[in-house]
């Protein structure tokens, strides 16, 4: 099906909006095989915290994982990312390395949010000249006129535990900031 919008459509540039363990590998290779340039933008380093089968190699002498947060008294010896299911943790384990090698060794040229991201990618062997820095922002043109004095935070993002928000929320509550 893939093949045959391309084919009808004909774009110029085909754009990836964070596939991880939403779409098959094999897109890639239909993606590959068009001749358009391809964008692939990242989001996160879930692909970096499913890269091995064990919970060690993953947190690496850490106490908790900063990408997924999970603590090294979540797992015994393998790498569950998902504390529900050992099955869907190996998969996706799988599916990762897949995704990464393909990364790494395709023609792609990869969007992430930050500089560090940039340069994260780059140590895990990804060409620089392929990496390109494209953050998200909102354009805020309509400014409130007033406020209203009470203390607040304003959260955008999925609300899950490797978010930090029960952090974000304690810090905010100790700091204790006068409106």
């Amino acid at each position: 099906k893939v093949n045959k919008y391309i084919k009808e459509f004909r774009p110029d540039i085909m754009y990836v909006h964070n596939a991880w363990f939403k779409a098959s590998n094999s897109i890639f290779k239909v993606l590959k095989k068009s001749n358009v340039k391809i964008l692939i933008k990242l989001h996160n380093f879930r692909y970096s915290c499913t890269q091995s089968y064990l919970s060690k190699k993953h947190l690496q002498n850490i106490e908790s994982c900063n990408a997924c947060g999970m603590k090294k008294n979540d797992t015994l010896l393998f790498n569950k990312y998902f504390p529900e299911s050992y099955l869907k943790s190996l998969f996706v384990i799988r599916y990762s390395k897949k995704y990464l090698k393909i990364l790494k060794s395709e023609n792609f040229q990869i969007l992430v949010l930050t500089k560090f991201h940039k340069e994260f990618l780059s140590n895990f062997g990804i060409d620089e000249n392929r990496l390109h820095i494209f953050p998200n922002y909102l354009k805020i043109t309509n400014k409130p006129k007033e406020f209203n004095k009470s203390n607040y935070i304003v959260y955008a993002g999925r609300i899950s535990e490797e978010k930090g928000l029960n952090e974000l929320i304690k810090s905010f509550l100790k700091v204790n900031v006068n409106m």
